[in-house]
């Protein structure tokens, strides 16, 4: 008999298939609380960041992989 462990991220269990294959996001969320939510420009240097390592993410990927995510 197998046994599996539960995972657990920031005391909430997970599904350990997303620590694997985790989630692409399409966009750049700060949680609540961040404390650069009220500043404008940080904000938008975070998203240009976010947006650049994104675009050079998805340039290295194969095609096939590509495939996967469209």
């Amino acid at each position: 008999m197998q046994e599996t462990t539960r995972m657990v991220e920031y005391g909430v269990p997970i599904d350990a298939q997303t620590m694997i294959e985790p989630p692409d996001a399409a966009e750049l969320e700060l949680e609540p609380g961040h404390p650069g939510l009220g500043d404008e420009g940080y904000v938008k240097r975070r998203k240009n960041l976010f947006d650049l390592c994104r675009a050079q993410s998805w340039t290295n990927c194969t095609k096939s992989t590509r495939a996967a995510f469209t």
